[in-house]
């Protein structure tokens, strides 16, 4: 079987028919990438048998041995970033003659962007993934800001009505694996920007972070639970949602390279204070870079080493829950109630996120304010180069150990970094005193 890359496509000038084996989101961009291209897809070939005879854009989703079968003499595209390897073996033995690889969305969406039919950010915003950039999504856009005013009216009155004082009023939830060095700072960081407790799920750890929480579960400070499942951020937030909800009034939930910054105010209270009748408030990422640095001496703050970040925001982020609202775990597949936390109503309604400026928002469609956001999240996704390879082969505890950034995307994420953002820097003369107390 021959095969070609992706970006060589143009290569095949003389073939003008495609099936696109693999019916994912990877599927969909190479869809949209061919047809502006001009090219004729045939069809979608999947090994889900839940996914045949479904369409995509109108174009069917077969078996491989139908597509095969059908379409010998067209070009597979192979778009999938796990599995291409069996796909591509699959064909072999299907015996199709000519195959085209695409195993990164990263890829595809540039070359998607390069075409012209998406965008990768707005005035305020970059986005996660490329939004459409036409008439259609303004309109959408449009309604979707409406329908969020009247949603908020209706909000008022979903909460429990439990008026009773809880223990806490704010708390962290977080899931670390092997991250010890991390926690300390992390910890009296959050608490001099006012969180009173936290709520540490150790997924399958074998550093030394009971030698660094022992100090501040003996104070009662932190609650550490044992969390063995493979994987475990979901399950995680859920069962703090359910065993906790009666102890605090917020609890947010972020990981240990995520550090919350108030702006506008000096307190996270102080910013939640006004969010009494949402059932979850987004604060959005500021990415980090890695200041150019191969490696660092770790005993140093993560928040003085690394100051260099996207002048933007991302379009994701992570949230504030506001437990007088029942917690959305209904399906634990899905990954956007990380980034987009939606509650459920008295009456079963379920209730959509806001951001920091009180407009409902969701994965598709932000807007904001203000150039300079309130309050955001240091997001240090890469901290040094070491760092970042070590975290790459650890894995993520929100998948089964795999990573998503591999050292393309790590070279992406970095051609966005132009801006010095130093706003975390008034509370580090309060953070660099706690660091020296045992």
């Amino acid at each position: 079987m021959e095969v070609i890359n992706m970006v060589d496509i143009d290569k095949l000038q003389k073939i003008n028919t495609y099936v696109i084996y693999g019916a994912g989101e990877i599927g969909k961009m190479v869809y949209g990438y061919l047809k502006r291209k001009g090219k004729r897809i045939l069809a979608f070939c999947d090994s889900d048998s839940h996914k045949w005879k479904s369409k995509i854009k109108g174009v069917r989703v077969l078996k491989p041995e139908e597509c095969a079968q059908k379409y010998q003499e067209s070009v597979f595209v192979i778009a999938n970033e796990k599995y291409y390897m069996e796909m591509m073996r699959t064909l072999e033995d299907l015996g199709i003659h000519r195959g085209v690889l695409c195993t990164s969305f990263h890829e595809i969406k540039n070359m998607y962007i390069l075409a012209g039919r998406y965008a990768t950010e707005n005035r305020h915003y970059i986005y996660d993934r490329p939004q459409r950039n036409d008439v259609v999504f303004h309109l959408n856009s449009f309604f979707f800001r409406i329908k969020g005013v009247f949603e908020k009216f209706f909000m008022c009155g979903e909460d429990n009505g439990n008026k009773n004082a809880k223990k806490y009023r704010v708390s962290l939830c977080l899931i670390f694996y092997n991250e010890g060095k991390y926690l300390k700072e992390w910890i009296e960081y959050h608490r001099i920007i006012g969180i009173d407790h936290f709520y540490l799920y150790n997924n399958n750890s074998t550093d030394n972070y009971i030698d660094v929480l022992q100090p501040y579960v003996d104070s009662g400070l932190v609650d550490v639970i044992f969390w063995k499942d493979k994987p475990g951020q979901m399950t995680a937030y859920f069962d703090c949602a359910r065993r906790y909800r009666e102890e605090s009034e917020w609890i947010g939930f972020i990981d240990t390279d995520e550090f919350i910054v108030p702006i506008a105010h000096n307190n996270i209270k102080d910013f939640l204070a006004k969010f009494s009748s949402r059932g979850s408030v987004l604060i959005n990422w500021k990415c980090f870079g890695y200041n150019g640095k191969l490696d660092r001496n770790t005993d140093n703050l993560v928040t003085e080493d690394f100051t260099q970040t996207a002048e933007k925001y991302n379009q994701l982020g992570k949230c504030f829950w506001n437990t007088k609202f029942a917690y959305k775990d209904d399906d634990p597949e899905d990954v956007m109630q990380v980034h987009y936390l939606r509650t459920i109503g008295r009456k079963g309604k379920v209730i959509p996120v806001v951001n920091c400026f009180d407009i409902v928002c969701n994965e598709e469609y932000q807007f904001a304010l203000k150039d300079v956001f309130p309050i955001q999240i240091n997001h240090y996704v890469h901290k040094s180069y070491y760092e970042y390879s070590e975290r790459k082969k650890a894995g993520r505890v929100a998948t089964n150990g795999e990573s998503y950034r591999n050292i393309y995307q790590f070279y992406q994420d970095e051609s966005m970094i132009n801006y010095t953002d130093k706003h975390i820097f008034k509370y580090l003369g309060k953070l660099k005193s706690a660091m020296l107390m045992e």
